[in-house]
């Protein structure tokens, strides 16, 4: 009789594609590669934002000399600080008796788990976020909402592709009962979660909803407003089986370690992650109503500024 093992490899594979499959928050975060924290210091991971600078002028046979500017790029800092997992036992009575698919019977609730777990750490950095610009929903007008964050992205020089409004239940009921979103084809490259969550698009926003919202809270936001970073924990010398894998920037890690006490096998997916705010240096131009980007970092008045999303909601502080 020939016996197929069980392959590290093919398990943590089928792994990364579920867990790719299942994210929705996280699939509009910025999420940056496994390969960038390759001697990370501190845990630590650097994103590079491009230095800003205007054009000078002079006139024409003035005798006036050119002048050169300096660039200084900036930089958004994102820490890995947390470690999600999911761990289970099973014995060898259930891996021999009922355990007969792996990957639908353990492999695809753990996953799951990492994933929801991976999703509250997004939506905890949204929520928790100190947002420059701020609108009141309008239950009566939702439209009206959308169209003052779009204004304030604007305002900010936000780029109009990569734009989505995230939504809690409630916001997308009053939504849907508003017959004002259009439909919306999502590319293939889309996970299948982000797909179904995806309700419409609404003045340029793709419309997606996420049940961890409150039910009063959207956010208008930009796909590089928010960081997400992922790591695939090292797989222990002394473990048998186990494997690690990274793809589209997420990573994950699969092992399964026999446990002599309990005659047992422990299967445990885990990952490390961190999340950021991303601002901009710069200040708001109370004359022009713009956000204006700062060319000397250093500079007085100027300061880090939180301009790639807006806040929607009820009872919140509404900008100017």
């Amino acid at each position: 009789m020939t016996t197929t093992p069980l392959k590290a490899e093919n398990i943590v594979d089928l792994g990364i594609e579920l867990l790719k499959q299942e994210v929705v928050t996280p699939s509009v975060f910025w999420t940056v590669g496994e390969s960038e924290f390759t001697k990370a210091k501190n845990d630590t991971v650097t994103i590079k934002i491009p230095a800003y600078t205007s054009a000078s002028k002079r006139v024409m046979r003035s005798g006036t000399a050119i002048t050169a500017k300096n660039f200084e790029e900036r930089k958004v800092d994102v820490k890995i600080d947390t470690h999600l997992f999911h761990r289970t036992d099973m014995t060898s009575e259930e891996l021999t008796l009922d355990i007969t698919d792996f990957g639908e019977q353990i492999l695809k609730p753990q996953v799951e788990a990492v994933t929801r777990g991976l999703d509250d750490e997004c939506v905890d950095t949204i929520t928790g976020a100190t947002y420059t610009n701020n609108v009141n929903w309008n239950y009566s007008n939702p439209l009206q909402s959308v169209l003052r964050a779009r204004g304030w992205l604007n305002r900010a020089h936000v780029p109009k592709s990569g734009r989505t409004l995230l939504v809690g239940p409630g916001i997308e009921e009053n939504l849907l009962e508003s017959e004002i979103l259009l439909d919306a084809s999502m590319n293939g490259g889309s996970s299948a979660a982000l797909r179904e969550a995806t309700i419409g698009r609404v003045r340029g926003f793709n419309v997606v909803v996420n049940e961890n919202l409150p039910d009063d809270v959207a956010v208008a936001l930009h796909d590089t407003a928010f960081a997400l970073v992922t790591r695939a924990p090292k797989i222990p010398a002394g473990a048998p089986m186990g494997a690690t894998t990274s793809d589209s920037g997420y990573a994950l890690r699969w092992l399964q370690v026999f446990e002599d006490e309990m005659v047992s096998d422990q299967s445990l997916v885990d990952l490390f992650c961190g999340t950021a705010v991303v601002t901009d240096r710069g200040h708001w131009d109370g004359a022009k109503n713009r956000f204006v980007p700062a060319e000397d970092v250093d500079a007085v008045g100027e300061s880090d500024m939180f301009v790639r999303a807006v806040m929607l909601g009820t009872g919140v502080e509404e900008s100017a």
